[in-house]
């Protein structure tokens, strides 16, 4: 049987490719969809499958330095709805249908089971993880002086924070 690696299906949304083009703006070397294999994995003392696997991708890496910067879209959360006001929000038809959709807050936010498992799996691994919130970088409404300013606040504070 021969050992061939089993591919993940990634694909890059609009988003990524946005962020991804600012940091390369700011001059920040990184690759975007660096898959984490078994071998990877294996290298560290987890072993999980005998066949060559890729695991997960990472959005935007950094290799010489093990910087994973992670896009984290809306299904990167789970939102606390507990409190929701009428105001917090919009109404939109869509499809003929009504629908309301919500304005979130950070503090509304928690990241999810399957983000907090690959940002603790990849921290095992020695990579320094940057998650980028969606919602911080829709702020900006494409300005890109912003964008920038905003990445290099990111590297910034992910390198005091390794001090």
């Amino acid at each position: 049987m021969a050992d061939t690696l089993i591919e993940l299906n990634l694909k890059t949304n609009m988003m990524q490719r946005a962020v991804s083009a600012a940091f390369a703006r700011i001059g920040f070397e990184h690759i975007e969809k660096h898959v984490i294999t078994m071998e990877e994995m294996a290298e560290q003392g987890v072993n999980l499958a005998l066949k060559p696997l890729g695991i997960f991708s990472i959005d935007i890496a950094n290799l010489e330095e093990k910087i994973a910067i992670e896009v984290d879209g809306p299904s990167h959360f789970i939102s606390d709805i507990d409190e929701v006001h009428e105001t917090s929000g919009h109404k939109k038809l869509i499809a003929r249908k009504l629908e309301h959709h919500f304005r979130w807050a950070d503090d509304r936010h928690r990241i999810d089971g399957r983000t907090a498992l690959k940002h603790r799996l990849l921290t095992l691994l020695g990579w320094k993880v940057i998650h980028l919130p969606y919602w911080e970088w829709d702020a900006l409404r494409g300005d890109e002086l912003a964008q920038d300013d905003y990445c290099r606040g990111l590297l910034r504070r992910n390198a005091a924070n390794q001090l």
